[in-house]
């Protein structure tokens, strides 16, 4: 009969209580993060904006309603245009035009071109006179692929920006060539046998800084 001592089998009872957690922890199935939890995640990292009141602020901390779509989160999210991201922004729809072209609706108000909403590229507004003032054109047509962020501030925004943005204000800041090397190539097929291409080149590296796109 094999015998051991106390501090023997306190010793064995320890080693094999460790292995048993051990094991279970690595055994165990990894928790799945629900949607909600996801958004809050992203809701709650530390971001600075710009848009809301033309200086650079920390969104927790910014007393408009603001949301951010980093290129990150348009990958991830497999958006294929602008529309695709700014479906999933909270208080923000989108639907087809009589013309079959995709405007905005922003907390129940809509119109065809858009033109209550201002739309900014690098802080510079891209509405057009010749569409009532609207930016339609310019949500359908903005490449995905050269977007750095996406700045989403829902609520007037006339004081500071002018009568266009009556609903929101969407602030598309563009990828650049500063210190970076990237080349990139993307392609998709539509319906109506629609098809896209586009290619682009970066190049901050060295002394000459420039951005080629096909």
């Amino acid at each position: 009969m094999i015998r051991r001592s106390k501090f023997q089998n306190i010793s064995f009872a320890i080693l094999a209580a460790a292995s048993a957690s051990a094991l279970s922890q690595t055994l165990a199935p990894a928790q799945s993060v629900s949607p909600l939890q996801e958004e809050i995640q992203w809701l709650q990292a530390e971001t600075y904006v710009s848009t809301a009141t033309k200086t650079l602020e920390d969104i927790k901390k910014s007393g408009a309603s603001v949301t951010v779509i980093t290129a990150a989160d348009l990958k991830r999210m497999g958006a294929r245009n602008l529309m695709d991201a700014l479906k999933r922004v909270p208080g923000l729809g989108v639907y087809q035009t009589n013309m079959g072209r995709s405007t905005l609706e922003i907390r129940g108000l809509k119109t065809d071109f858009s033109e209550k909403v201002l739309f900014l590229i690098n802080g510079h507004a891209n509405n057009n006179n010749l569409v009532n003032g609207g930016a339609l054109s310019s949500y359908n047509n903005f490449i995905v692929d050269d977007i750095s962020r996406v700045e989403i501030v829902r609520g007037p925004g006339s004081a500071l920006y002018g009568a266009n943005a009556f609903v929101a204000v969407i602030n598309i800041i563009t990828k650049t060539a500063q210190n970076t090397q990237e080349t990139t190539l993307s392609a998709g097929i539509g319906s109506d046998q629609s098809r896209k291409l586009n290619a682009s080149y970066r190049d901050g590296t060295g002394p000459l800084k420039m951005v080629n796109r096909l």
